[in-house]
C-alpha cells in the first residue's frame, strides 16, 4: 500500500484554494465583489453567520379579496382589503411570500410554519383573519423599498406584474399584541 505524502507546500496550496472558493461563495451570497471578501475572509464564518448574511427582513401586507367572486383567481381591479401587517426573514421575496402563506394558514395549536412565527400566527388569528385563499394577495417589501405582489393561485403563489390598489380594514400595526 502506498502512503500519501502531504508536503507543506501542497497543504498551503489546498488551503488557498479552499479560501478562494469560500470567498466566491460569500461574494455570491452578499453581492460584494470577491476581492473585498478575500480581504476579510480571515475571520471564520460559520453556517449561521453565512445564513445571517443571506437572509433579509421583509415587511408584508396581507390583502384579502372582498366582494363578489372573492374565492376566484385574482384579476387586476378586484377589490382587496388590507387585513394584517407583519415582518418575516427570508432569502428572497418569493420565499417570504411562502412563509407568509404558511403563517396565515396556521393556527396557534397547529403550526404549519417555523415556531419562530408562533406569535405572528396568534396575532393573525386574534385579529379575526381567515386563512389565505385563492384570490388573496400578499405584498412583500424589502429594506431597499422594492415591493412585489403575489396572488394566491390554485396550487401556488403567483407573482403579479403590478401592485394592486387596496383599502384598509380590521387591523393596523398599532393594534399588534406584544
Amino acid at each position: 500500500m502506498g502512503r500519501a505524502v502531504v508536503t507543506e507546500r501542497s497543504f498551503a496550496s489546498g488551503m488557498r484554494k479552499v479560501r478562494e472558493r469560500k470567498a466566491c461563495f460569500i461574494a455570491q451570497i452578499t453581492g460584494m465583489p470577491a476581492a473585498d471578501v478575500v480581504e476579510g475572509i480571515d475571520a471564520v464564518l460559520s453556517y449561521a453567520a453565512i445564513s445571517a448574511l443571506w437572509t433579509r427582513r421583509f415587511s408584508v401586507t396581507v390583502l384579502h379579496k372582498i366582494g363578489p367572486g372573492r374565492f376566484r383567481l385574482y384579476l387586476p381591479g378586484d377589490p382587496l382589503a388590507r387585513v394584517f401587517d407583519l415582518t418575516v426573514e427570508a432569502t428572497n421575496a418569493k420565499t417570504a411570500a411562502n412563509i407568509v402563506l404558511a403563517i396565515t394558514n396556521s393556527y396557534p395549536d397547529a403550526l404549519r410554519c417555523y415556531t419562530l412565527y408562533a406569535a405572528e400566527v396568534a396575532a393573525y388569528r386574534v385579529a379575526g383573519c381567515r386563512s389565505l385563499l385563492v384570490g388573496d394577495v400578499v405584498l412583500i417589501g424589502d429594506a431597499a423599498g422594492d415591493q412585489t405582489a403575489w396572488a394566491c393561485g390554485w396550487a401556488a403563489l403567483v407573482p403579479l406584474s403590478a401592485l394592486p390598489a387596496y383599502r384598509t380594514i380590521f387591523w393596523s400595526p398599532s393594534m399588534r399584541l406584544t
